[in-house]
């Protein structure tokens, strides 16, 4: 679990490099080892990290260059394979980590093609400092967090709602609060403050350079039925069908188990 936080202003140069700091700081709880920031014209970017692939330094977020800045929170399950993907590239890597897997999918690939190929659970900020656009996205599932904020034409994003808070002067939606008992009147999609919204599970957010946000769902769990594959399903014997789960359950957590660091294992009374 790591933190991601920044600020884009649409008019205005940022000029307070104090504001995502004071973001960033409210969730060190989510990532105690590593703290950076990156700042540039009108945007700001944060990342606490909690390290679990390539514990050096060269894995510290944001990731940026020349053009395009990325602080990302999550895990690729499938980086290595991308990594062949950006062969043809004669990228000079500086690291093992996943967060580069990424960075440079996006550069050389794009957004949908990007979504549609990674495998894991995240959320990430990727800010284009020529179009001056920034993608806010979503795990398929919405495994990981974020949350977004607009106030004067500035645009909030971080893992927590306390990040914003912090930055900004909240107002508790007492609607939305008696909501959330339930799951929220939105699907879950707003929070319990007055304009603070959630980036859907499996989509992404365009924010351009004169303000205009625009959201795209890339994934619908409903797209995924295939009626023939079901009824193959359905014809099979309840031996069968164990034992192709089994499969599936096992390749799942094996595709997980990439971790530089100590590994572990919580074991509920639930599934």
């Amino acid at each position: 679990m790591c933190g991601i936080s920044g600020v884009y202003s649409i008019n205005n140069p940022i000029t307070d490099k104090c504001l995502v700091c004071k973001m960033g700081r409210t969730l060190n709880h989510r990532g105690p080892d590593n703290f950076s920031t990156f700042s540039a014209e009108n945007i700001s970017l944060a990342h606490n990290r909690l390290s679990i692939i390539d514990l050096s330094d060269a894995g510290n977020q944001p990731f940026f260059n020349e053009r395009y800045a990325l602080t990302y929170n999550g895990e690729i399950y499938n980086y290595r394979k991308l990594q062949e993907d950006l062969g043809k590239f004669n990228i000079e890597f500086r690291s093992t980590c996943d967060t580069e897997i990424l960075f440079y999918y996006l550069i050389h690939f794009g957004i949908d093609v990007t979504l549609e190929k990674i495998r894991g659970m995240y959320a990430f900020a990727f800010f284009d400092r020529v179009s001056k656009e920034l993608i806010l996205a979503r795990d398929r599932f919405g495994i990981k967090p974020l949350f977004w904020y607009e106030k004067n034409e500035t645009f909030y994003f971080a893992s927590e709602v306390k990040a914003i808070a912090a930055v900004t002067e909240l107002e508790p939606d007492p609607v939305q609060t008696l909501f959330s008992v339930t799951g929220g009147s939105e699907g879950g999609l707003s929070s319990v403050f007055k304009g603070v919204r959630i980036v859907k599970p499996g989509a992404y957010l365009k924010i351009t350079s004169n303000g205009q946000v625009s959201e795209k769902v890339y994934y619908s769990l409903v797209d995924q039925f295939d009626r023939e594959y079901f009824d193959r399903l359905d014809r099979m014997s309840r031996a069968e069908v164990d034992e192709l789960f089994g499969g599936l359950l096992h390749r799942s957590v094996e595709s997980m188990l990439l971790s530089d660091a100590p590994m572990g294992a919580f074991v509920s009374g639930g599934i």
